[in-house]
């Protein structure tokens, strides 16, 4: 699912690039889902009978793209789900854009905006839109999550949502680092010795030997990959971790919740193509910054390919204004095995 970074652009009169573009770069990625062109409405009046013009400006702005855009992509018949979306200042602004890309034709529709409304202000717009919402158009909020409300926002005709929490989360939290359906485990660190400023400062310190540290760490990863295969045991690889933690944690030691990892390998029972090609791979933090792509991928095809029932989770959309100088087919490949319709709504992130 992808969209076009509208807070990155807030203060521009106009969004920085055409419907053109935003098209073509979808339908190359091969997302699954692309959000029309929008002008974030940074304001919420729900009494308002004469919105400032700047409001008025930018929700007409953003209708009018979301018309070029599903024109753009019938013309070029482009294979991913159109969304549209709406912008307001209040339930019955909302409603009404609501209405109108509904008889544009969008059966998929995203409410920007709302990541500052309180929960209530947000379900006050969705019950407004229940008298003009059509049987079978899909809602989606656009960086909402808001655990609490899921049920009362599937109610009301959500069906997706999406955060940059658990991003944030996948690489930053000390344990809660891969979600699978009921509970979240804890990462297995294995981190690269040059990326690691506590071991760094030992290595500098003279502390720490780091040809030591880079054979420890090489061991670590043949030790995990032996695992993933069925070459070795938990006993064995749960000794390698150790081993490497204690040349550069010094706080309490995870061997309990790593054995409890290793021995429920929660990657295994998971159906989403990540998982299944990647193995224990989805497990690692290694503490880079290519390991925050990782995680922003593991999660999202953990939560979606795997979810039960009510509203599809996703994290962060990928943010077309970030990419937009990326070389097309330098990274269209970037993961082979994940094509649109397999297991999971592809979400990419380079």
């Amino acid at each position: 699912m992808g969209d076009c970074g509208a807070f990155a652009y807030v203060r521009e009169e106009r969004p920085p690039f055409s419907v053109g573009e935003v098209v073509e770069y979808y339908e190359t990625m091969g997302f699954d889902f692309g959000m029309s062109v929008d002008h974030i409405i940074f304001g919420y009046d729900p009494k308002a009978i004469d919105p400032p013009m700047e409001w008025q400006f930018r929700q007409d702005l953003t209708l009018s793209l979301a018309r070029d855009f599903l024109s753009e992509h019938i013309r070029v018949k482009a294979t991913f789900t159109p969304i549209g979306v709406a912008q307001g200042w209040s339930p019955k602004s909302y409603a009404a854009a609501v209405q109108e890309l509904q008889l544009m034709g969008y059966t998929y529709v995203a409410l920007g905006g709302m990541i500052g409304l309180k929960t209530g202000d947000i379900l006050n717009c969705l019950r407004e839109m229940q008298s003009v919402l059509r049987p079978g158009v899909n809602l989606h909020i656009l960086g909402v999550t808001r655990i609490d409300s899921f049920r009362e926002f599937a109610d009301l005709g959500v069906t997706s949502i999406d955060s940059t929490s658990p991003l944030r989360q996948a690489f930053k939290d000390m344990k809660d680092n891969y979600y699978a359906p009921g509970r979240t485990y804890t990462a297995l660190r294995v981190p690269q010795v040059e990326a690691n400023p506590q071991l760094v400062r030992k290595i500098k310190a003279g502390k720490v030997d780091q040809r030591e540290a880079r054979r420890l760490e090489q061991i670590c990863l043949r030790r995990l990959n032996d695992f993933d295969h069925g070459r070795c045991g938990v006993e064995s690889t749960l000794e390698a971790l150790i081993g490497y933690e204690m040349l550069y944690h010094d706080g309490k030691s995870f061997e309990a919740v790593y054995r409890e990892v290793l021995e429920e390998a929660p990657w295994k029972r998971c159906p989403c193509d990540i998982c299944r090609v990647l193995g224990i791979h989805v497990m690692l933090f290694r503490g880079a910054r290519e390991t925050d792509a990782a995680a922003f991928t593991i999660y999202t095809f953990s939560i979606t390919g795997c979810r039960r029932r009510g509203p599809r989770i996703g994290t962060s959309l990928m943010n077309l204004n970030e990419m937009r100088s990326l070389r097309y087919d330098a990274y269209k490949d970037t993961v082979p095995s994940c094509r649109r319709g397999q297991a999971g709504t592809i979400q990419r992130n380079i």
